[in-house]
C-alpha cells in the first residue's frame, strides 16, 4: 500500500512518533514494519523525500548502532540522545509543513 502525497504529513508525522517511541523504550514496532517501508517505498516532491531520508537515517543508525543485548550500555543514552534531537527537529520542520 503506498502512502499518497496528502497523506504524507500525517503518517511521517506518525513514524516520527513511532521512534520516539522506539528509543524511550529501548525496542522497536515490528508490527508496523510494512506501514514504515509503505511510506519508505512511496514517491513524493523533492522536499518530502528529504524528509523521508531524514526519518530513513534515524532509523538505520537507530537499528544499526543501539545496543539491545544490553539497554544500560552508556553507548545508548549518547545515541538516543543525538536520535532524540534530530527526531525533534524532523517534528519540528513537519509540523510547519503545510497539508497538502
Amino acid at each position: 500500500m503506498k502512502v499518497k502525497k496528502h497523506e504524507f504529513k500525517s503518517v511521517a508525522l506518525e513514524i516520527v512518533n513511532l521512534f520516539e517511541m522506539s528509543i524511550k523504550h529501548v525496542g522497536f514496532p515490528y508490527s508496523k514494519r510494512d506501514y514504515i517501508n509503505s511510506f519508505y517505498d512511496s514517491k513524493f516532491d523533492e522536499e518530502e523525500e528529504k524528509i523521508k531520508k531524514r526519518i530513513m537515517t534515524v532509523e538505520y543508525n537507530y537499528l544499526g548502532s543501539a545496543n539491545f543485548k544490553d539497554t544500560n550500555d552508556p553507548k545508548n543514552k549518547i545515541l538516543f540522545e543525538s536520535l532524540s534531537s534530530e527526531l525533534n527537529e524532523i517534528k519540528e520542520d513537519l509540523e510547519k509543513y503545510p497539508n497538502k
